[in-house]
């Protein structure tokens, strides 16, 4: 089973690239960046589940990730789903808006 999002993230090879803008430049982290990383599958897996549209995840832009075959895509987010993580990731966002509330106050 996948880990969740703030397990496998910890691990992953762009965790801590100072220049966030990066991620939305498929030119700049692209697959030669990616492909030593240990959790790419991971990061591929979480990005088709969610349907990112921005970025780089698991060595792929947002025009691939949009051209993989329809039937992986559908399998890869009913089985993400399943294993629990979809309620983990909303349960993580909920404490994140949680504390930029209390931040505010």
């Amino acid at each position: 089973m996948l880990e969740s999002f703030g397990e496998w993230c910890l691990r992953a090879k762009c965790r801590g690239v100072i220049d966030d803008n990066a991620f939305f430049d498929s030119q700049y982290l692209n697959k030669k960046f990616c492909q030593d990383c240990p959790v790419i599958a991971e990061c591929l897996i979480y990005a088709v589940a969610y349907d990112e549209v921005h970025g780089v995840w698991g060595g792929m832009g947002p025009k691939q990730r949009k051209d993989l075959d329809p039937t992986l895509v559908s399998y890869i987010r009913y089985h993400f789903e399943r294993s629990g993580q979809f309620l983990r990731r909303v349960n993580l966002e909920l404490q994140l808006m949680l504390e930029e509330i209390q931040q505010l106050e």
